[in-house]
């Protein structure tokens, strides 16, 4: 379904890793949901790679909620906090 893993652009551990995209790790499960949901739906235009949206649509329901309540559960990085 040419759905990346997370840690692909978002580093290994999913905390701001160099060149990496934002931190996910520790973020609130509601809002990271919510952007997924927002890319999905394309009332998302913020990101810059253009990569989120393609990959939003790509994910069913069920996993774009999982992949929000598992980076929600990570802590945060000290690096990314």
């Amino acid at each position: 379904r040419n759905i990346p893993a997370c840690a692909s652009c978002h580093g290994a551990s999913a905390s701001n890793a160099p060149n990496a995209g934002p931190e996910l790790a520790g973020q609130n499960e509601a809002y990271l949901a919510s952007a997924l949901a927002a890319w999905k739906s394309g009332a998302r235009h913020n990101d810059t790679s253009g990569k989120m949206p393609a990959i939003a649509k790509a994910l069913t329901d069920a996993e774009a909620r999982a992949a929000a309540a598992y980076y929600g559960a990570l802590p945060a990085s000290a690096a990314g906090r």
